[in-house]
C-alpha cells in the first residue's frame, strides 16, 4: 500500500524560537519541527489524529482522512498568541483548528489528489520576517552592554558557588519541569547533576529526589490500565488521556515503528489480542536494547489512550504510552 507524505511547515515567530515542538501521529511522535523549519513524514490511507504541542501542556489536534490519491499534504503551523497554542492552518489560510480546545479535534477530510494546505503570500511572510528580524537586532544592540554586565555579574556570583549550591540551583530548574509535568526535561537535568557534581549530597541523595517526584503521578500497573480500557474505554480517556503515569508491568516483546524513529516495548495487559505500548524516542536505545521477553520494567510516560496505529490485524487495541523513559 503506498503511503502519503505530510509536511508541516511552522511559521518563524519569535516568541518560543529556540523551543521544539513535538508532532504525534495517532498518539505517536513522529518528530520534532524547530521554528521556521518543516518536518515530513510518511502516512498510511484512512483516518489519522495529527497533535502539535506547544510546550507540554497545550496541545492542538485535527483529524485527516488520507484518500488513496493523495500524494502529499502541505500543512502550516502558526502561533496563536491569544490562546498560547500552535494552530494547523490550510493553504488559503484557513484556521483547521478552530475548535481545538483543550485537545479536543476537528475533522478534516482532503480531496483526491495532491492537496497543498501551505500555500502563503511569499512577499508577505518575507516582509513580516524582515520586520521581526530589524526589531531584534535593535533590542539586542540596544541591550547588549547590559546583558554583558549582567552576565559578569552572573559568573562572579557562579564562580563564589560551592558545588552544592550549583547543584542545588539546578535541581530548583528540576523542580520546576516536573511541577509542569516535563519529566523529561528534569530527569535530564537531575543526570547533569549526578555527572557534574558526584561528590555533592545532592547527587548522591539523588534516587530518593525521583522517587519522592515521581510520588506527584499516577501509578498503575499494565494490567490495571488495560482492564479501565475494556471496561469502558470513553471514561479510562477521559481520566487518563494526556495524564503523565507511572506504569509497570511485565515485558512481552520490544519493536520498532513508525519507519524505525520510535522503540516500542509492549507490556503483558492480561488480554490476548492487546497490549500497553511504551513508546520511546531512539534516543533511548541503550537502555530498551537491554530488555528482553519476561523482564519486570516501570516506566514514566504520558498516555494517549486507545489511538495508536500499530499492529495490521489489531488495529488501535493497545494502550499507548508515549515519551516513554525507563525508571526501574
Amino acid at each position: 500500500m503506498e503511503k502519503t507524505k505530510i509536511s508541516i511547515k511552522r511559521l518563524p515567530c519569535v516568541l518560543g524560537c529556540a523551543a521544539k515542538c513535538k508532532i504525534e501521529l495517532d498518539g505517536i511522535c513522529v518528530g520534532k519541527v524547530a521554528n521556521g523549519k518543516t518536518v515530513e513524514f510518511l502516512v498510511e490511507q484512512g483516518k489519522h489524529t495529527l497533535s502539535i504541542y506547544w510546550g507540554w501542556k497545550k496541545k492542538t489536534t485535527i483529524e485527516i482522512n488520507i484518500n488513496e490519491d493523495d500524494e502529499i499534504i502541505n500543512l502550516i503551523a502558526k502561533l496563536n498568541i491569544a490562546k498560547d497554542r500552535l494552530d494547523f492552518y490550510s493553504a488559503d489560510n484557513q484556521l483547521l483548528s478552530a475548535d481545538s480546545d483543550k485537545g479536543s479535534t476537528v475533522t478534516m477530510s482532503n480531496p483526491k489528489g495532491t492537496t497543498n494546505f501551505a500555500r502563503r503570500d511569499v512577499v508577505v511572510l518575507a516582509s513580516a520576517a524582515v520586520v521581526v528580524c530589524l526589531c531584534v537586532v535593535g533590542i539586542l544592540l540596544a541591550g547588549n552592554t547590559m546583558v554583558s554586565e549582567n552576565n559578569n555579574v552572573v559568573n562572579t556570583q557562579n564562580e563564589n558557588m560551592t558545588e552544592e549550591e550549583k547543584a542545588g540551583l539546578e535541581i530548583e530548574k528540576a523542580n520546576n519541569c516536573f511541577a509542569e509535568n516535563d519529566y523529561q526535561e528534569a530527569m535530564e537535568i537531575c543526570s547533569t547533576v549526578v555527572e557534574t557534581y558526584p561528590n555533592t549530597s545532592i547527587a548522591q541523595n539523588m534516587n530518593s529526589y525521583l522517587q519522592e517526584q515521581f510520588g506527584q503521578f499516577v501509578h498503575i500497573t499494565a494490567k490495571e490500565l488495560m482492564n479501565e480500557y475494556e471496561t469502558n474505554v470513553v471514561n479510562a480517556d477521559e481520566k487518563y488521556t494526556g495524564t503523565v503515569v507511572i506504569i509497570s508491568g511485565t515485558v512481552s516483546g520490544i519493536d520498532k515503528t513508525n519507519n524505525d524513529k520510535n522503540l516500542c516495548v509492549l507490556l503483558k495487559s492480561g488480554t490476548y489480542f492487546a497490549n500497553v505500548q511504551l513508546n520511546f524516542d531512539t534516543s533511548q536505545t541503550e537502555s530498551v536494547a537491554t530488555l528482553k521477553p519476561g523482564d519486570t520494567v516501570k516506566a514514566i510516560g504520558r498516555c494517549t489512550g486507545k489511538n495508536g496505529k500499530v499492529l495490521v490485524f489489531f488495529d488501535g487495541n493497545n494502550v499507548m504510552i508515549s515519551d516513554s523513559l525507563l525508571i526501574d
